[in-house]
């Protein structure tokens, strides 16, 4: 597994052939991406090779993630007292 420093700080390219946990590099890489973006995006190093993450496990995440940012719009409406699906908005931490 490697992590190119020329690229954005939010990928990590990992050599998922190897089936190996990532290295001290990846891992602090991945871990500086959490810290500064909030996210990382692990890619695989080949394009054509497997899967890093089961499809499945991916597909639950996104409904997840898809489910806490409409709770989370809500509660901002509430707090407002707008309608955030009728309405825009503009805050210093969200807009809509």
């Amino acid at each position: 597994a490697s992590a190119d420093p020329g690229l954005v700080p939010h990928i990590v390219y990992v050599d998922a052939s190897a089936m190996e946990p990532l290295g001290t590099e990846e891992v602090a890489a991945a871990a500086y991406s959490l810290a500064e973006n909030g996210f990382v995006i692990l890619e695989p190093a080949d394009a054509e090779g497997p899967s890093l993450v089961d499809r499945a496990l991916c597909q639950r995440c996104e409904g997840a993630a898809v489910e806490q940012c409409e709770l989370l719009l809500r509660q901002v409406g509430q707090r407002a007292g707008i309608n955030v699906f009728e309405k825009r908005f503009y805050f210093a931490e969200i807009c809509h």
